[in-house]
């Protein structure tokens, strides 16, 4: 099965029941003890505007890295050249720019090269796989929340699911714990 030709309400059914189970791990990991409260604990994270809220989150910090990037990149390497070592910046600024100056989007954003704080950073692919997600004509009509929220959720869900089928495991983890630890912290104290 080539995953990249998949339509993205396929991925995004996989993707559905995939962070279902990282969901249910987690709120059993906080109070496995009621049964009723474990699925009222669930359903917060699983609700679409949740989802729409963490994916329309990674796409601003996505852009925002990118331009974080192109900026720093460009101010190092002019200090670098000026201080005669030829621009090599080493470890994940050189991984930075390198992917830069492939045109494409790296897996770390600049506050990674600062800190150990790993967050998730969307791929230049994953980016377009959302876009092209959240784009998708729907014939299913959503009944307790916007169309547009809709998009986006089912974006959320069609990245999880090509993340899951393409073997991904360690992106897909640190994705998960992203989305839930963002709801839970985040979105939970309005």
């Amino acid at each position: 099965m080539d995953v990249k030709k998949l339509n993205t309400t396929s991925l995004a059914y996989i993707g559905d029941a995939v962070y279902e189970v990282y969901v249910r791990s987690h709120v059993m990991e906080k109070d496995a003890a009621h049964t009723d409260a474990l699925h009222r604990r669930a359903v917060a994270f699983v609700r679409a505007d949740g989802q729409a809220q963490v994916i329309k989150r990674l796409m601003r910090e996505r852009e925002a890295a990118q331009t974080d990037k192109r900026v720093r990149v460009s101010a190092e390497y002019k200090d670098a050249a000026a201080l005669g070592s030829g621009g090599d910046l080493g470890g994940c600024r050189d991984l930075l720019s390198k992917t830069l100056d492939a045109g494409e989007s790296a897996e770390y954003s600049a506050r990674e090269c600062d800190s150990a704080d790993a967050r998730f950073l969307l791929t230049a692919e994953e980016a377009a796989l959302v876009r092209r997600a959240r784009n998708r004509k729907s014939a299913t009509k959503p009944k307790n929340v916007d169309p547009i929220t809709y998009k986006w959720a089912t974006a959320f869900e069609a990245l999880v699911g090509f993340l899951y089928l393409t073997g991904q495991t360690e992106r897909l983890d640190l994705f998960a714990k992203t989305a839930i630890s963002y709801i839970e912290n985040e979105l939970w104290q309005k």
